[in-house]
C-alpha cells in the first residue's frame, strides 16, 4: 500500500514535496515494517525517492537546538550541535537509532564537526575549544582525555577535521593552514606539522583518500576558489607535496574523488552553490566535465553542502533540498549530472540560509545512510533500491562461491520483475530474476558434482531448466547436511 502511494506521487511529480519532513514522520513507522519488493529498476533520468529507515532528535526538534555533523564508528552514531553538545546513539539495529549518552564539556562548545576513530570521538568546536578527544567506550559517561588547540600548535576555532591512519587534520575556514597531529595515542596527541595552502580566504574542508589529500579552498589564489591536491604518502617523515591546484570555483567547500581518482565531485558554499564534476585523471590538466545548481536539478535550496562519494555514487547534502543521490556510472560528458534519488528532509525556505540537510554519512551501506538535518536531527535513509547494481554472476549471497545456497536464493526470487537486488537472485543486474540469472549461476558453478559436470559444457534449453533446478536443489540439501 505504501509503495503504491509512492508510485502515485511519483507519477504526479509530487515526490519531492510529498517527502518533506511532515510526511516522513507520518509514514516512518509503516516503512520500518514494510519492505518493498517491486520497485522500478534504475534508468537514466529516473529519480526515485529514498526510503525512510529511522529517526532520532536527541535534543528535540523544536528549533532550540541546531544539529550539525553526523558520523559513525562501529555500532555508534554521533551527531553534533551548536547548543547541546554531541549525542551518541546506537545505530546497530534496523530501525530508529537509540540515544545512549551525551558529551557536554564543562564550558559549552559549538560542535560543528564530529568524527570518531576507534574508541574515541574527535569533536571540534567553532568557538574556541579546538578539538576534544573523547573516550566513548561508555557512551553514558563519555569523557575528555585530551584537547587539541592553539596551546599544542592547532586551531582554536575548528570548522572541520579529517582522520586517516592515526593522523588528524585540523581545519579553520578563516585560515589557509591545515594542522596535522599524530593521534596514535589518543590521550597524548602530538603536533606533526602545518600545511600552508596559501588560500586567499581559508580552507573549509578536506578529504583524505589513500595517499592523497583534497583540500577545499574558499578563495583560491585570487577569489576563484580551488581544491588543493597533495601527495601525503610520506607524511610521517616530511611535508606533503602539492600535486595540483584545481580552480574549482569560488567558495569551494567540499570535495571527494571517485574510487579510481579520475573524477572529483565539488560543492560550493554560496547562494546558488552548485555541484561540479571535474576530470582529474591528468592532474596537470584538470577540467570541468559537468555541473548543476539547484535550478538545474529542479531543487529549491540556497546551496549545496557536503559531498561524499561511496561506490562511485555521489551523495550530496543539499540543505533545504535534503539529500541528492547522483550516478557517475553513465556517460558524464553527454548525460551531465544524473540525479537518481532524493529525499527532502526540510520544510525551511531557501531564504532561511544554511539550514536543512548539512551532512551525509553513507559508509554503513547504501541501505543505511546517515543524515544530519539542522532542525530534525539524526536521520537514517536507504538508497538500496536507487543505486545501480553490478552483476554478481550467480554469487547471490556474496560468499565467493557458486553453490546450491545461491540456487535457493534464485528460486525464492524467481519471477521478481522490477528492482530485484543481487541478494534476491538477480545475477545480471537487469532488475529482474529470470532464467538468464539461473544460467549465469550455472555457468560459474565450480562445485558441480561429477554427474552434472558433463552438462555444464552447454547451456540448457528452457525446457530443461526445471530438471537442472530440481537436481541442484537436491545437491543443495545434501551440501547443507554435510
Amino acid at each position: 500500500m505504501v509503495r503504491t502511494q509512492l508510485k502515485k506521487w511519483n507519477a504526479l511529480g509530487l515526490v519531492p514535496m510529498a517527502y518533506r519532513a511532515k510526511w516522513l514522520l507520518a509514514i516512518s513507522s509503516a516503512l520500518l515494517v514494510l519492505r518493498p519488493v517491486y520497485v522500478r529498476a534504475h534508468e537514466v533520468g529516473n529519480v526515485e525517492p529514498l526510503l525512510w529507515v529511522g529517526y532520532s532528535a536527541p535534543f528535540g526538534n523544536s528549533g532550540a537546538t541546531t544539529y550539525t555533523d553526523v558520523w559513525a564508528e562501529g555500532n555508534l552514531g554521533f551527531i553534533g550541535s551548536l547548543e547541546s553538545g554531541v549525542a551518541i546513539l546506537d545505530v546497530s539495529g534496523p530501525g530508529n537509532p537509540i540515544p545512549l549518552g551525551t558529551f557536554v564539556p564543562a564550558i559549552p562548545q559549538q560542535f560543528y564537526d564530529v568524527k570518531a576513530y576507534g574508541d574515541h570521538g574527535y569533536f571540534s568546536s567553532l568557538n574556541g575549544g579546538g578539538t576534544f578527544v573523547v573516550d566513548v567506550q561508555s557512551p553514558a559517561a563519555a569523557s575528555t582525555v585530551a584537547q587539541i588547540d592553539s596551546s599544542m600548535g592547532g586551531h582554536d576555532n575548528v570548522r572541520n577535521s579529517v582522520i586517516r591512519d592515526d593522523y588528524l587534520y585540523q581545519i579553520n575556514d578563516n585560515s589557509a593552514s591545515i594542522h596535522v597531529f599524530d593521534i596514535s595515542t589518543p590521550s597524548l596527541p602530538t603536533y606533526v606539522r602545518t600545511v600552508n595552502t596559501a588560500d586567499s580566504v581559508g580552507i573549509y574542508d578536506a578529504t583524505v583518500i589513500g595517499d592523497r589529500m583534497y583540500a577545499s579552498g574558499l578563495g583560491g589564489t585570487a577569489g576563484e576558489g580551488a581544491v588543493y591536491v597533495y601527495d601525503i604518502s610520506n607524511q610521517s617523515i616530511g611535508p606533503p607535496v602539492l600535486l595540483s591546484q584545481i580552480p574549482t570555483g569560488a567558495n569551494s567547500s567540499s570535495a571527494w574523488p571517485t574510487s579510481n581518482a579520475d573524477y572529483l565531485a565539488v560543492t560550493h558554499r554560496e547562494n546558488g552553490g552548485a555541484l561540479g564534476i571535474w576530470d582529474i585523471s591528468n592532474l596537470s590538466q584538470p577540467f570541468l566535465t559537468t555541473s548543476a545548481d539547484a535550478s538545474d536539478l529542479g531543487l529549491t535550496s540556497l546551496s549545496s553542502s557536503e559531498v561524499v562519494v561511496y561506490d562511485d555514487i555521489v551523495y550530496t547534502a543539499w540543505w533545504q533540498a535534503g539529500i541528492q543521490v547522483i550516478d557517475l556510472d553513465n556517460d558524464i560528458i553527454n548525460n551531465g549530472v544524473q540525479l537518481i534519488g532524493q529525499l527532502d528532509t526540510s520544510t525551511a525556505s531557501p531564504f532561511a540560509g544554511f539550514v536543512g540537510n548539512q551532512s551525509v554519512f553513507p559508509f554503513l551501506g547504501h541501505d543505511k545512510v546517515l543524515l544530519g538535518d539542522t532542525k530534525l536531527g539524526f536521520l537514517i535513509v536507504s538508497a538500496e533500491y536507487v543505486v545501480p547494481q553490478t552483476p554478481n554472476f550467480g554469487d547471490f549471497n556474496g560468499d565467493g562461491e557458486y553453490d546450491g545456497l545461491d540456487f535457493l536464493i534464485w528460486q525464492r526470487g524467481f519471477n521478481l520483475f522490477f528492482g530485484a537486488l543481487g541478494s534476491e537472485g538477480n545475477a545480471d543486474a537487469d532488475g529482474d530474476v529470470d532464467n538468464d540469472d539461473l544460467l549465469a549461476w550455472q555457468s560459474n558453478y565450480n562445485t558441480t558434482p561429477a554427474f552434472l559436470a558433463k552438462s555444464s559444457a552447454h547451456i540448457p534449453e528452457p525446457a530443461s531448466i526445471m530438471l537442472v533446478a530440481a537436481t541442484c536443489l537436491h545437491y543443495a540439501i545434501l551440501h547443507r547436511f554435510r
